[in-house]
């Protein structure tokens, strides 16, 4: 894999719509995804495994001072999904949700 190629494509569902998220590895990849419904945003995105177990995304709206930090472990059919933005109303606290990870 070579940097700026699409290492791994995220698929979310957010505000109602399945979206997928091209990440970049070792550089940043364009992108738009809808984040509210004020309609598509222009994002980049990158990320890498950081443990055997774990991938860890960041997602900028570039044109934001927005940037997302995903931890996503999984463990069996489970995801656990630690995320943190970096500018928030509420501070910098770390969030997480559970689920079952889907083919």
């Amino acid at each position: 894999m070579s940097p700026g190629e699409s290492a791994v494509t995220m698929t979310a569902r957010i505000a109602g719509i399945d979206q997928r998220i091209p990440c970049g590895y070792g550089a940043w990849v364009k992108s738009v995804m809808t984040v509210a419904k004020d309609g598509p945003t222009p994002v980049a995105a990158c990320g890498a495994w950081t443990s055997e177990d774990t991938y860890t995304l960041m997602v900028c709206r570039y044109r934001t001072p927005f940037l997302i930090t995903y931890d996503m472990r999984f463990a069996g059919d489970q995801l656990i999904l630690d995320f943190e933005e970096n500018v928030s109303l509420h501070g910098t606290a770390r969030n997480r949700a559970v689920g079952v990870v889907q083919p």
